[in-house]
């Protein structure tokens, strides 16, 4: 672990390495360390940069399909910014984006690509007992299973059909009657074609022999995306005429190694007993995070699906988390003394030497005076403190208090309440000194200015336009990651700008 603590109560998580790397600790192990150290320190508040990931996985989206929030999300650590413009806006749409999509409609369109997604589908829905209807309920239960199954252990499932149906404890019919309706229905989708058809027409088809509407009802919501002797029985919202449908579809001829089924009387039945291990469902994890949130290229152009794609993006590019842990300096009370909050506002000198424009406010510190301390006294006390705590502000000096202006005779807690907060205003006491250093991500002196709406250096790679100097993100101007800078590059404003230059004659 690698962290870091300021003298201001803020500090920086920079890394951990937890078993695959060789620690003999778990890496929630050491991050229940580090919380605790945050809270023995009086910490204030904690960022770090997340990219963490296991088995080829980022934990940032794998836990954020899941969850709802990232790994680190466990010990409270919330957005803090996001590269590429991404707000918390964006960020929570995504997440629910991604929580939400249908397992219904997911299956609805793998027809057009990974089939055999299908099947893991199906393996799950019988081992939870209860409907999985959502992408971050499937993901939700297979990481919750991990911890279920130890590592040299497995656990099972069986029956001929969906385990839901004869387990779920709602059920008030017998196994017999819930088996002889699915039958019914079975037959009466095979009787479509293998077409898809709404769920009234199944219902009223069903009911020439199952008289019962209730345990019909009950079965047909049952058996969506459940497996069904060697059918996969596939339900999804029509998004037209936004009715429910259902559909059969063949599956034996998918799996010719019959891994999944065993032939009874020429029909492919689940084996009885199979078993799900914990190395199997690691790999399963990690191929619908490959094959539906990553590398779904067949499923983009899809309608519905083109949302898992800019999701996606708009998670992997969220990499800054913090948590607000609540400590305070100074805050002890004192007989006859009071506290107040203090910040400092300044404006440095750029490169040329000249004042800036660009002001920086630092975050409150907490100052305990007597109660007859005038504003001499405090000043001195703000100069110091500020001088101590960053290396940037070595030579601040506080000339003006904002929104009044009192004399430096005056008594503090005539004018300010005891716990109130006031901002000093000034500047740096020597030009060479620049305004830096004192944030996660050095302020910059350069313009930056990305189609995306990023204005400020968010840590991701940028090129500089020769002309008007405006720095932007490679990726937004479509220069790949992997490839080199360009020597000479021109912004497209520039561009369009020489291109209505007069021509010479």
């Amino acid at each position: 672990m690698h962290g870091v603590f300021h003298t201001n109560g803020f500090g920086h998580l920079l890394c951990i390495n937890g078993l695959e790397t060789g620690s003999d600790l778990a890496g929630y192990q050491i991050m229940e360390f580090w919380d605790r150290l945050c809270t023995g320190l009086g910490a204030r508040k904690v960022s770090f940069k997340d990219t963490s990931q296991k088995k080829g996985m980022d934990l940032r989206l794998l836990h954020a399909v899941a969850y709802g929030k990232p790994w680190f999300g466990r010990w409270d650590y919330i957005f803090g910014r996001g590269s590429f413009g991404i707000n918390v806006e964006m960020y929570e749409s995504a997440v629910k984006a991604l929580q939400n999509v249908p397992l219904g409609l997911l299956a609805h369109h793998l027809d057009a690509c990974k089939k055999d997604i299908l099947i893991l589908l199906s393996r799950y829905q019988i081992v939870s007992g209860h409907s999985l209807v959502t992408l971050g309920d499937l993901f939700h239960f297979m990481l919750e299973l991990k911890f279920q199954v130890p590592k040299d252990s497995s656990t099972s499932y069986s029956s001929q059909y969906p385990g839901l149906v004869l387990s779920d404890t709602s059920c008030r019919w017998s196994p017999k009657r819930v088996e002889m309706a699915i039958r019914v229905v079975i037959q009466a989708l095979k009787r479509a074609e293998l077409r898809w058809v709404s769920r009234q027409e199944v219902r009223d088809a069903a009911r020439a022999y199952i008289g019962d509407t209730g345990l019909l009802d009950f079965v047909l919501k049952s058996l969506g995306n459940h497996v069904v002797g060697k059918y996969f029985v596939r339900r999804c919202l029509n998004p037209v005429t936004k009715v429910l449908e259902y559909c059969l579809e063949d599956i034996s001829r998918e799996f010719p190694k019959q891994e999944e089924f065993l032939m009874v009387n020429n029909e492919a039945k689940l084996k009885p007993q199979q078993k799900v291990t914990r190395v199997q469902l690691m790999k399963d994890i990690f191929y619908l995070y490959k094959n539906v949130l990553i590398e779904h290229k067949e499923m983009t152009n899809t309608a519905g699906f083109g949302t898992i794609s800019v999701a996606t993006r708009i998670i992997l590019d969220t990499k800054y988390f913090f948590k607000e842990c609540g400590g305070e300096l100074g805050s002890k009370s004192v007989l006859n003394k009071s506290k107040l909050y203090c910040a400092v506002i300044w404006s440095s000198h750029d490169i040329g030497g000249a004042l800036s424009s660009i002001k920086a406010v630092t975050p409150y510190e907490c100052f305990v005076l007597g109660n007859n301390a005038t504003f001499y006294e405090l000043k001195f006390e703000v100069q110091k403190t500020f001088r101590e705590i960053y290396l940037g502000l070595r030579n601040f000096i506080a000339e003006s208090i904002t929104n009044f202006n009192p004399r430096g005779t005056d008594l503090v807690f005539e004018i300010v309440r005891p716990g109130g907060k006031i901002t000093f205003e000034g500047i740096e006491g020597q030009r060479e000194i620049v305004n830096g250093g004192i944030y996660e991500g050095v302020m910059s002196n350069f313009v930056v200015d990305c189609g995306c709406g990023t204005k400020y250096d968010d840590g991701e790679r940028m090129i500089c336009c020769d002309i008007c100097e405006v720095w932007q993100h490679t990726r937004c101007v479509q220069i790949p990651n992997g490839d080199e800078i360009p020597n000479i590059f021109l912004c497209k404003t520039c561009e369009q700008d020489i291109l209505h230059f007069p021509s010479l004659p």
